[in-house]
């Protein structure tokens, strides 16, 4: 089994499969910086958790937009012009092997839809 944030490669799954992934690994990616954020204004672990998940949920929605991709239906296309540019945007804040690592890993699952 490889678990790509939540999806099996090794079973089925689907686009939205993908694109939740997606998501995932950018809540894990902005739980550290809202974490510090809320933390200053006293906030609670499940607080940060349901800005993160709001946060990257806005961010990836607002990509598939820009793209003129389907968010609800996506393409294997869709999801390739996603990741693009989202591994573009994440190379501003994260560290490039990481970035690499996860947009591999997100490849791997398109290329099984």
């Amino acid at each position: 089994m490889t678990d790509i944030y939540g999806v099996d490669s090794e079973e089925k799954f689907d686009a939205i499969d993908v694109r939740d992934a997606i998501i995932k690994c950018f809540i894990d990616a902005h739980r550290e910086e809202v974490g510090k954020n809320i933390r200053n204004i006293q906030g609670s672990e499940e607080e940060i958790d349901n800005v993160a998940k709001i946060h990257a949920e806005n961010l990836v929605l607002k990509y598939f937009i820009d793209h003129k991709t389907n968010y609800d239906e996506p393409t294997k296309e869709d999801l390739i012009g996603v990741c693009d540019a989202l591994r573009e945007y994440a190379l501003n804040f994260r560290d490039k092997k990481e970035v690499d690592k996860n947009y591999n890993n997100f490849m791997l699952l398109i290329d099984k839809l």
